[in-house]
């Protein structure tokens, strides 16, 4: 910013013309799950609902990890704001930090002590290297009831779980790495298209339903 306090911006691109002082600021960032979920805008085409979308995040991680069942899921939004003086406010994606944002969730309910737990985050944009559409598997850490990781970008989040050592010896993919996942959830959002794939019926899941 050209003063320590109001002034202007000054970004990457920006032209300077004359020696100029200034200022770096410092904002606290916050991440916020929240169960109402929406399409991004930037998917549309290829998700036509929230079901759809969560359904191929599903298949993805099953997919990813060769597995057929999974316990449960929950799907959130995921919001990653920054607080000014005028109150918090959304994170634009050419302001995500390179080394990722901390996130901090509860186990869902409906999850045992004793299971197994996976993130999958989908790009709702570009952000961090990342095209929209693709999606990221962070690493997990859980102490008790919390659930600790690392994203990319925003929304949609993905908790998934299973029984204790369905994927035993996995270790989720981040960065270059994380490529492969990107293709699975392609391949499978092609699948349903074709409709190929097998329809899971509806079930409701407490404090998990979207709908």
């Amino acid at each position: 910013f050209t003063e320590r306090t109001g002034g202007e911006r000054v970004a990457s691109g920006d032209y300077i013309t004359a020696d100029l002082t200034l200022y770096a600021r410092w904002y606290p960032l916050r991440a916020v799950l929240i169960s109402t979920v929406s399409v991004p805008e930037a998917l549309r085409a290829s998700y036509a609902s929230v079901a759809a979308m969560e359904q191929t995040m599903q298949d993805a991680v099953r997919h990813r990890l060769g597995v057929s069942v999974l316990k449960g899921s929950c799907l959130y939004e995921l919001r990653v704001e920054y607080q000014t003086e005028d109150g918090w406010q959304p994170l634009p994606a050419a302001d995500f930090p390179a080394e990722g944002v901390r996130v901090s969730a509860f186990v869902p309910a409906g999850a045992d002590l004793g299971d197994s737990l996976i993130v999958l985050h989908l790009f709702a944009e570009d952000c961090n290297g990342y095209h929209a559409g693709e999606g990221e598997m962070p690493a997990v850490t859980r102490s008790g009831d919390t659930l600790s990781f690392t994203v990319n970008g925003s929304s949609p989040l993905l908790i998934a779980w299973s029984d204790a050592g369905t994927w035993n010896g996995y270790t989720p993919k981040t960065g270059d790495e994380a490529q492969p996942l990107r293709w699975a959830l392609l391949a499978v959002s092609s699948l349903t298209a074709l409709g190929v794939c097998f329809f899971l019926g509806r079930r409701t899941r407490p404090d998990c339903d979207n709908e």
